[in-house]
C-alpha cells in the first residue's frame, strides 16, 4: 500500500522553507492557485473531491525537489 501524499499545507512547508518570506508568500501563492484549479478540473470532469485533491497533489510532484 502507498503513503498518502501530504497535505497541501505540508507540501508548501516542505517546499519552500529554504525561500526568504517575500519568495515563500509569492510562491505559495502561485502554487495554491495551480492546486486549486486541479482541483476544479477534476471535479467538473466527475472526480471526487477526495481523488481530486490527490490527484492535484500528485501533479505537484515532490516537495523535497521543488524546494531544491
Amino acid at each position: 500500500m502507498s503513503e498518502n501524499p501530504p497535505s497541501l499545507e505540508r507540501w508548501l512547508e516542505i517546499a519552500t522553507r529554504n525561500l526568504a518570506e517575500e519568495g515563500q508568500a509569492r510562491v505559495r501563492a502561485e502554487i495554491e492557485a495551480h492546486y486549486w484549479e486541479a482541483v476544479e478540473d477534476d471535479l467538473a470532469h466527475g472526480k471526487s473531491e477526495e481523488e481530486a485533491h490527490r490527484q492535484a497533489l500528485k501533479l505537484l510532484g515532490d516537495s523535497q525537489s521543488a524546494g531544491r
